[in-house]
């Protein structure tokens, strides 16, 4: 199981893996009892071994990293993952293939990861705002990120209607990237960033009052 980032930022843990495996390969690795209807249910041989590929990467972090119990993996009604019988938070990510976890024992959290392309051009005005655009740049990877950001913030806050360029908003804050989300009552984020080759990773992690 090829993991190419093994990270742990503030509390929380996360990891990147590049999947190389054939199907059959990753049936084997994930076993029959976590074989769910949402993976038979895929059609597309790409898409099935990305949901698999999330759940052995999430199975690997808690149990081979965090040394904890893992029994599942179950959506909920927004579906936004949640650990079977554990009370921490979560958050999965997949583009092609490339698939991340994160885990955080107290906190919500997102993470994404994409490949910067040119074509990230044609929808910048769509989820992101001017004055955004000042914290890094306007290049490709940056333009990435800030998609990144957003969607990590999305599914942090774990709840359908949000409009990217509206209710998620980045900024940077004493040289700490910062994000709100939410409608009438927003919630402060911390964010990270990182990359690995052309692709760009946007980690964010609820900001709780001490």
């Amino acid at each position: 199981m090829p993991i190419i980032k093994e990270e742990k930022t503030q509390d929380t843990y996360w990891v990147i893996w590049h999947i190389t495996e054939t199907e059959e390969a990753l049936v084997d690795l994930l076993g029959e009892f976590h074989l769910s209807k949402e993976y038979i249910n895929v059609k597309t041989a790409s898409h099935r071994k990305q949901k698999m590929a999330c759940r052995i990467a999430l199975r690997y972090l808690i149990e081979e990293v965090l040394m904890l119990p893992y029994e599942g993996l179950e959506k909920d009604t927004y579906g936004k993952p949640y650990l079977i019988n554990h009370t921490s938070h979560i958050s999965i990510t997949h583009s092609k293939d490339m698939v991340g976890v994160c885990y955080n024992p107290k906190q919500t959290v997102g993470i994404d990861i994409e490949r910067a392309t040119p074509r990230i051009r044609k929808v910048q005005h769509k989820f992101v705002l001017p004055e955004e655009t000042v914290i890094y740049g306007e290049n490709d990877e940056d333009l990435t990120f800030y998609w990144c950001a957003k969607e990590a913030l999305y599914k942090l806050y774990g709840k359908e209607g949000l409009i990217f360029n509206k209710d998620i908003r980045l900024l940077k804050d004493e040289q700490q990237l910062k994000g709100l989300v939410g409608k009438e009552e927003m919630l402060t984020t911390h964010l990270h960033r990182d990359r690995i080759d052309d692709h760009q990773i946007a980690l964010a992690w609820e900001v709780h009052d001490v």
